[in-house]
């Protein structure tokens, strides 16, 4: 019986000790992979950075700082993708937050990575606003777009109020205030007005 007892027990401990080894042991991003698409980005390189970085995601789709780098190569990159470089802003920053506030960039520490995420973010927004407007669409299009804008420099703002890149966000959207003001409106006549009809 006691024999039993103990062959049960190494075996449950065997087992026990399997998964956690498969648990701690998990895959994770060749490091060296990620330098080398933090490095494209670092030269420009963007085209080579999006491979590199999709690279990385997939050997791991929970890392910050891949999500942060591939929004860059978004915002900057040839086929230019300011909607989708946001979207990897703010999961590089949800991801920050749900990993106990892990920097997902070796160089960063953990309150710039988190700034920097919502700067990034702003700026997306920035170069939207600024192709509508050249463009000429209406304010009430790029309503939602100067909202976010605001939001995220402001919440960089609480993060690090002294930073130069918080100041120079603050003051790009200064700037955009006054071609906000003399966007084109949209005449009440060019209006869409939903009917009851519409909304089936």
């Amino acid at each position: 019986m006691l024999a039993r007892y103990v062959f049960y027990v190494t075996v449950l401990l065997g087992v026990v000790f399997y998964i956690a080894v498969l648990y701690f042991e998990r895959p994770t991003v060749d490091e060296s992979l990620f330098r080398e698409a933090e490095l494209y980005c670092l030269n420009q390189q963007w085209n080579d950075a999006r491979a590199a970085l999709r690279a990385v995601l997939r050997e791991n789709p929970y890392h910050p700082g891949a999500h942060f780098y591939l929004g860059r190569a978004y915002m900057f990159g040839s086929d230019f993708r300011p909607i989708m470089a946001e979207g990897e802003f703010l999961t590089a920053l949800s991801l920050f937050r749900k990993q106990n506030r892990q920097s997902g960039i070796e160089r960063f520490t953990p309150k710039y990575f988190e700034m920097m995420c919502y700067i990034e973010a702003a700026k997306a927004n920035l170069i939207q606003i600024d192709y509508y407007l050249s463009t000429g669409a209406p304010l009430a299009a790029l309503q939602n777009l100067v909202q976010d804008s605001f939001f995220y420099a402001e919440q960089a703002q609480k993060i690090s109020p002294n930073a130069p890149e918080v100041r120079d966000i603050m003051a790009i959207l200064g700037q955009m205030r006054p071609r906000l003001e003399n966007a084109p409106r949209q005449s009440p006549a060019d209006s869409v007005v939903l009917t009851p009809e519409m909304t089936v």
